[in-house]
């Protein structure tokens, strides 16, 4: 099922370690009339709200801070069903910000900074530098302030924003970061942090930390306390992809170990301990979610030589794997402008929802995933 779409628009969720779905149903989508790369410079995403039992669709505002891997990080804010928040860009301060929508009323708030992820609770996020992004990995950066990005290491890096107070701190810089269990091949080269993403209980996190050497772009895999503090290294083999929190102690990674290959780890914070999942079944790179049960995990693939993305279900409990659809991805949607599947569940676990540019337009798509998976 294909939501409700304006002619001419393009639209999309983003991310997938994030559900465009409330409790009660309603769907957060993103549209837009731009098409090209960088689009964001010129046209803006408007973000707007699918109620199915009407079958309304209601635009929350506009914005130019965004990209089209993860759009304007929209997501529905904490526990309750009427409260959302995405990423803008203010003009008159030549900054980034977020906005926080009631739905109801339609009343919004101005936060001081851009959110990457928030805490369950919304009540604090975390955030980076999207301006560094940039520069050094464009399919996640916004392009609109002309405010300088190249901040020393120890100015820059994961900040704090409390919601209700308005107000943000820097709780680990880059320096902090590059300087825990050092390296010589981090010396002289250029860093950033990106993927951030807090624990289901709110107290942890976890985001990679990336470099760039002579041999290529270097990866590990990281987590901290809320604070900052407490740092893990949880992954360091070179490369490290997708990850995403099974539970409040376990991580899904695609990620490289020596003597083993690229693989998908389920890994325990703070812990040395991890195991393979879908070993022979699942060999590929993509993008990981557990459904609310924890027994499914979703994912998808990058689009073959035949230009076809795989939307995987796999069973944890049987080690089984369910095909649920491959869709064409044609070539003009490649590089910053390409449309990964970035597949997401339902809260009840019923439904999972899906980018794709199959119909040779880029729209957000429904799939009732129900009867595999017993949930009637």
């Amino acid at each position: 099922m294909g939501l409700p779409l304006d002619a001419g628009q393009s639209s999309f969720f983003g991310y997938y370690t994030r559900s465009p779905w409330n409790r009660n149903g309603d769907i957060l989508f993103q549209e837009t009339r731009g098409r090209g790369t960088r689009a964001s410079l010129k046209h803006p995403l408007v973000v707007k709200v699918f109620c199915p039992i009407t079958s309304e669709v209601i635009s929350l505002g506009e914005t130019y801070a965004w990209n089209w891997q993860q759009g304007c990080m929209l997501q529905w804010l904490g526990p309750e069903d009427g409260w959302v928040i995405y990423n803008a860009y203010a003009a008159q301060d030549d900054a980034y910000r977020s906005v926080i929508v009631e739905l109801t009323s339609g009343q919004t708030r101005t936060i001081c900074r851009p959110i990457y992820s928030v805490n369950p609770q919304g009540t604090h996020a975390l955030t980076l530098n999207f301006s560094r992004l940039a520069r050094l990995r464009p399919d996640y950066g916004y392009f609109n302030a002309k405010a300088s990005e190249k901040l020393d290491l120890s100015e820059d890096g994961i900040w704090a924003v409390d919601l209700v107070r308005n107000e943000s701190r820097l709780i680990l810089s880059l320096k902090e970061t590059v300087e825990f269990e050092h390296s010589h091949g981090m010396d002289g080269v250029e860093h950033k942090v990106n993927h951030i993403d807090i624990s289901p209980d709110g107290k942890r996190f976890l985001f990679l930390h990336r470099w760039f050497t002579d041999r290529g772009k270097m990866t590990r895999l990281l987590t901290a306390d809320v604070e900052g503090n407490n740092l893990c290294c949880l992954a360091n083999d070179e490369m490290v992809s997708h990850c995403i929190w099974k539970n409040e102690r376990q991580i899904l990674a695609w990620a490289r170990k020596k003597g083993i290959g690229d693989r998908y780890f389920l890994a325990t914070d703070q812990s040395p301990d991890y195991e393979i999942i879908g070993e022979g079944q699942l060999n590929e790179d993509g993008h990981p979610s557990f459904s609310p049960d924890g027994r499914w995990l979703l994912t998808d693939t990058y689009p073959g030589k035949d230009r076809m993305s795989a939307l995987i279900l796999f069973d944890l409990r049987d080690e089984r794997r369910i095909e649920l659809g491959s869709f064409f991805q044609p070539y003009r949607f490649s590089g910053e402008i390409r449309c990964d599947l970035h597949p997401r569940w339902s809260p009840d676990g019923r439904f999972v929802s899906f980018d794709s540019c199959h119909s040779g337009r880029r729209r957000f798509y429904v799939m009732d995933v129900s009867e595999i998976v017993g949930r009637e």
